[in-house]
């Protein structure tokens, strides 16, 4: 059962933070900031979010004991303060996960901690650096960066493309919440003779070409927007949930370790799944329209996707499992009705102030104009966001119900 308090109201994540904004949101822009000065990309920054959240949340939850603890961390300091804890923590997992850009992480805490009390070097500060330092420590054997040992499929002899597929490392990488990569695959998808195949790659066919004449201005607009990889591009609905989870620092930060819990296992589970399936995108499935042994498809040698799928396999859908497992907690701090505010966010690739910009009225919303954008961009098929949705709210409510819950 969740068992977040519902709140009424969500705010606008693209206008300035409101006053409950608090050292969870400062930590969650500190790493952002060092993952840019460290040159990760986006789409690589989920686990390292996770870990320092999580362990935000372990020192600050010492501190306040308003919920369940993650893991079995060392009764904190009597006189730690859970702001400082977090902080600590948060700075001692970034050290860890980029040690090339050390030096300015320091600097960028030294700023950060002159607010809080008693700066580098309170009980606080202290207990939280060596908590970070645990949690850090318990991730680094936990699979990810794994070598990519994908054995292309091929003829003697036969050319294919050289690009190494993306995602290998996370079909085993050690989940936070889940007991294994595999607890949430699915069944498999479509026989390619079937009537749900051929409903499939006619649609995608149709509406995902990149001149379609049936896909409108709009389905265009939204299949651009949503074009971006990784969980990162999610974050200004993360900060719009976690400052309005209060009171306390650790009802603030808990919200951005079960978002970013919920999404990287999301991640895990759907690597797991399309590596084991490895079906074929809609480019390589239209242009090879003859061979799938359906007589209601139809080769279409020239086919193009309205955008470049990702290099990796295409069930089930990554943006749909995880903005449905993203759903699950934003639901459970901002309510399932109607907000009174809309929720927000610029275009995740655009920056400036004409940035495109799409606003929800219920968070519940979110997965299903992701899941289309999927269709709209002809690199998905409607069998594949519908069971992607269906895996990521699974996978949502059980860190909802498993991990972090009150007291």
């Amino acid at each position: 059962m969740r068992t977040f308090p519902v709140l009424a109201m969500a705010l606008v994540s693209v206008a300035p933070l409101p006053a409950a904004a608090g050292v969870a949101s400062d930590i969650n822009d500190l790493v952002l900031r060092s993952a840019r000065h460290a040159g990760v990309p986006p789409v690589a920054q989920t686990r390292t979010l996770t870990i320092v959240h999580l362990a935000s949340f372990e020192a600050a939850n010492a501190v306040e004991k308003r919920f369940a603890p993650y893991g079995a961390p060392p009764a904190s300091p009597a006189e730690a303060s859970a702001a400082s804890a977090a902080l600590g923590a948060a700075c001692a997992v970034l050290a860890a996960q980029y040690p090339r850009s050390r030096v300015y992480i320091e600097g960028e805490c030294a700023a950060l901690a002159v607010a809080l009390p008693g700066g580098i070097g309170s009980p606080g500060w202290q207990y939280g650096d060596a908590v970070g330092r645990d949690v850090a420590a318990s991730r680094a054997t936990d699979g990810a960066g794994a070598p990519n040992l994908y054995r292309p499929v091929t003829s003697p002899g036969v050319y294919v493309p050289t690009s190494q597929p993306a995602g290998w490392d996370l079909r085993t990488t050690k989940p936070f919440a889940l007991r294994d990569p595999a607890q949430f695959r699915p069944a498999a998808p479509p026989p390619l003779q079937s009537e749900a195949w051929a409903r499939d790659f006619n649609e995608v066919r149709s509406v995902g070409a990149r001149s379609s004449p049936q896909r409108t201005a709009e389905q265009t607009a939204i299949a651009e927007f949503w074009a971006p990889s990784g969980a990162v591009i999610f974050n200004p609905l993360v900060r719009a949930a976690a400052v309005v989870a209060g009171p306390g620092v650790a009802a603030e930060a808990r919200v951005y370790a079960l978002a970013y819990m919920a999404m990287f296992d999301a991640g895990v589970a759907v690597f797991d799944a399309k590596y084991y399936y490895q079906l074929w995108r809609p480019l390589t499935a239209i242009r090879n329209g003859d061979i799938d042994g359906n007589d209601a498809t139809e080769r279409d040698p020239g086919w193009l996707p309205l955008i470049d799928a990702p290099m990796h396999p295409e069930y089930p859908c990554a943006h749909c499992i995880t903005s449905a497992a993203l759903a699950e907690v934003l639901v459970a701090t901002l309510g399932a009705g109607p907000l009174r505010q809309p929720l927000s966010m610029s275009a995740p690739s655009a920056t400036g102030g004409n940035a495109p910009v799409r606003s929800w009225t219920r968070a519940a919303d979110i997965p299903a104009e992701v899941s289309n954008s999927r269709v709209w961009a002809g690199i998905h098929y409607r069998t594949s966001t519908e069971v992607g949705m269906a895996m990521g709210h699974g996978i949502g409510r059980h860190v909802l119900d498993t991990r972090l819950q009150p007291r």
